[in-house]
């Protein structure tokens, strides 16, 4: 068995080639724990979903929002809130709710107090 060594000059660096910029971080939570309450939408990814379910959407929706101070990520394929957030994308980030009407869910603007 021959072995192969690349010397240390040969080797790449990660950040010659590689883009972290998608990484969304904050404690995974589920949609349903967030709802009705006021968020800020900090960054969002649409990718094809690796759980398609007949008739539902192609899509997964990663969204970091901030809730209370503290970051969360959040997963969605709801078609409705993707389409929302690819329309809104340049005003993240933002302000809202999101609201759960039958069986899918939508971003809605925030309660304000007015005193």
């Amino acid at each position: 068995m021959q072995e192969s060594y690349v010397q240390n000059d040969d080797v790449n660096n990660f950040s010659d080639f590689g883009d972290d910029s998608e990484t969304l971080e904050g404690e995974k939570m589920k949609i349903d724990d967030l709802l009705n309450q006021d968020l800020i939408v900090r960054g969002y990814r649409i990718k094809e979903t690796k759980f398609p379910k007949k008739g539902g959407s192609p899509y997964c929706l990663t969204l970091q929002i901030e809730l209370n101070s503290e970051l969360h990520v959040v997963f969605s394929g709801c078609i409705v809130l993707v389409d929302q957030i690819r329309k809104y994308a340049a005003k993240i980030p933002f302000r809202a709710q999101i609201v759960k009407i039958g069986n899918y869910y939508k971003f809605k603007s925030e309660q304000r107090n007015t005193v």
